[in-house]
């Protein structure tokens, strides 16, 4: 009886793990190294303004209707796993902040 209760336990997780999709930025999987996540993020008006020996990149573009710099961060095997969003806030009084988010 236990084996069939672990069974169908193990079943159902796998079905909701596979089930599940990637998290998605600008439409486009966050999967796969950073330099090519930043390629993608190329094509759709980015522009790669730094990058460093531990393939972090930094990109300039809109998002979300605001000038952003954008971050992707990799674990240590190279695949993206963090993506940032920076806004150079010029007015940064409360009602405005609060108005935009």
């Amino acid at each position: 009886m236990k084996r069939i209760v672990f069974t169908v336990i193990a079943a159902l997780f796998s079905i909701v793990a596979s089930s599940q999709e990637h998290m998605k930025f600008k439409g486009f999987d966050i999967d796969g190294s950073t330099e090519e996540f930043a390629n993608k993020l190329t094509t759709v008006g980015f522009t790669i303004i730094n990058t460093n020996e531990k393939q972090i990149y930094g990109l300039k573009g809109e998002f979300a209707g605001y000038e952003a710099t954008v971050v992707a961060y990799p674990n240590s095997k190279g695949i993206t796993y963090g993506i940032a969003v920076l806004y150079d806030l010029k007015d940064t009084a409360w009602k405005v902040i609060k108005a935009r988010y």
